[in-house]
């Protein structure tokens, strides 16, 4: 147990260790981008000083060419490195998650990367807020959200307030330019704002009351039906004969009376009652909660707790199915096997087959064996197929009852052992007139874990099999001179006449 709590935390250890890998290689890789980002701004700085410097001069100036030649490799540069940033930012975008812009429930676009001090959460949280206070405004327009040009970023601006800066790493992780996505932006939030002013509008709201008030309706009138239903098929099952009258027998033995059969019906059936009005009220508040906006998350979060379990079970069945189709065949080829040595038991205790050495009463115990070797080895097959052998709590459970069965055993398998020792000593057999101890009569039943015997008195008595190994045996039976011709083996004539005698005398 200690070895295997260890492996456990040897294992939580390592996993916890390569996520921290994984988040820090992550991170590394952000802080190149943003690096990258950070010398292209420096550079484009230059570049368009550079410019300036430029254009101040004349063409015969001979310092222009030497910043001509300077602004080409600036320019060369520039464009290596945009590369280098669009192969980071493919080899990130798998795997980092943006953190979602929705100030009215649904996301209108994600962002992941931070600008200046503020992170991409950051950004975010601002953004929704400012969408919020133009949502609220009640001169908004989306054609007063306005695009403006900055060095080093596009700005959406409304009036003079700043909405959301983007930046060129904002349009490089989007695969398009900074001027085009500024214009998706814009174009989404426009539309976020006004499906929200339209869902919150007095005429949506007056809509969608009437149809919460037509939902609670329908809702009453389903549960009035249904315990009208159920009322009616209560009053037929009462008038019925057969629940009235019969009640229920198991042959000679009356298990219910009439009276508590119907009192039994009635009961399941209000269960039954009780969770269809249940099912009814969940799935109408569903729907209830899905006509207003602010109030669709909790009708999924709802939906979500059926469906999500219904999805889970259909897809655990569908996994399981190979180790089912699996589990059934072994089933198959083991039951014919055991078929095959049922077979063989029959014929050697019929005598229609013969092996030299092996006494036809061996046989039942030697299949019962063989069975319960099959079906041990059968078990330890079908086990990995199992639903849940993987399962902490299965392996307990396994462990748990093979301790029960050991200790709770021990006395019992002693017997089983001394029985089959018995079997195949073949001391005596049903009939047989013996002495145990003790103990003088008939055996009357001979099994893995006692031995019967009737008395002179007709008493009977069970001994366990280890007692009776434990003691000496004396068999007055004529099967002691089984196999042997008295009449022409003068020289046994002894032992026949003891065996005679012995038979005369009880």
């Amino acid at each position: 147990m200690k070895l295997l709590t260890y492996a456990q935390s040897t294992d939580s250890v390592i996993h916890s260790e390569t996520d921290t890998a994984h988040s820090d290689n992550l991170k590394n890789q952000l802080n190149s981008v943003q690096q990258l980002s950070a010398e292209g701004v420096a550079d484009s700085l230059k570049r368009t000083e550079l410019e300036a410097r430029v254009a101040r001069l004349t063409l015969n100036d001979a310092q222009r060419s030497a910043l001509v030649k300077e602004l080409n490799a600036l320019k060369q540069k520039d464009s290596l490195r945009t590369i280098r940033q669009k192969q980071q930012v493919d080899s990130l975008r798998k795997f980092v998650k943006g953190f979602p812009v929705k100030p009215f429930r649904d996301t209108i676009f994600s962002l992941y990367l931070k600008q200046g001090s503020f992170t991409a959460k950051d950004r975010a949280d601002a953004i929704e807020q400012r969408l919020i206070r133009l949502a609220d405004n009640y001169r908004f327009s989306t054609d007063s959200l306005k695009i403006s040009e900055a060095e080093q970023t596009t700005d959406i601006i409304y009036a003079d307030e700043l909405i959301m800066s983007v930046s060129d790493m904002d349009a490089l992780w989007e695969n398009t330019s900074r001027e085009k996505l500024a214009q998706k932006l814009r174009a989404a939030m426009g539309s976020a704002i006004n499906i929200h002013r339209d869902e919150t509008s007095i005429q949506t709201l007056v809509k969608e009351g009437l149809l919460a008030l037509l939902v609670i309706g329908v809702l009453s009138l389903l549960i009035f039906f249904i315990n009208r239903l159920f009322k009616w098929f209560t009053s037929k099952l009462a008038l019925s004969e057969r629940v009235s009258k019969k009640g229920v027998h198991i042959r000679n033995y009356q298990l219910l009376t009439p009276a508590r059969q119907l009192g039994l019906i009635n009961t399941v059936i209000g269960l039954v009652r009780w969770v269809i009005i249940l099912i009814t009220i969940y799935f109408a508040l569903t729907i209830l909660f899905s006509i207003f906006p602010f109030t669709r998350d909790i009708s999924t979060a709802l939906l979500g707790y059926i469906l999500s379990p219904l999805r889970r079970i259909g897809e655990a069945i569908w996994n399981y199915i190979p180790n089912l189709i699996t589990i059934i065949i072994l089933v198959v080829v083991f039951r014919y096997m055991l078929r095959f040595f049922n077979f063989i038991k029959l014929e050697i205790e019929r005598g229609q087959l013969t092996i030299p050495g092996f006494y036809p009463d061996w046989a039942n115990p030697t299949y019962q064996i063989i069975r319960v070797l099959i079906l041990a080895f059968m078990l330890v097959v079908i086990f990995p197929y199992l639903p849940g052998n993987e399962s902490p709590i299965f392996k307990g459970v396994s462990v748990f009852v093979g301790v029960l069965f050991t200790f709770g055993s021990a006395g019992a398998l002693g017997n089983v052992v001394a029985g089959l020792v018995l079997t195949y000593m073949r001391a005596f057999k049903i009939g047989d007139r013996v002495k145990i101890g003790e103990v003088t009569g008939d055996i009357i039943e001979k099994n893995l874990l006692v031995t019967r015997i009737r008395t002179i008195q007709n008493e009977i008595i069970s001994i366990p099999n280890s007692t009776v190994m434990s003691n000496h045996t004396v068999n007055y039976s004529s099967d002691a001179t089984h196999g042997i011709d008295c009449a022409h083996n003068s020289y046994l004539w002894v032992r026949c006449a003891m065996a005679a005698s012995a038979s005369i005398a009880y």
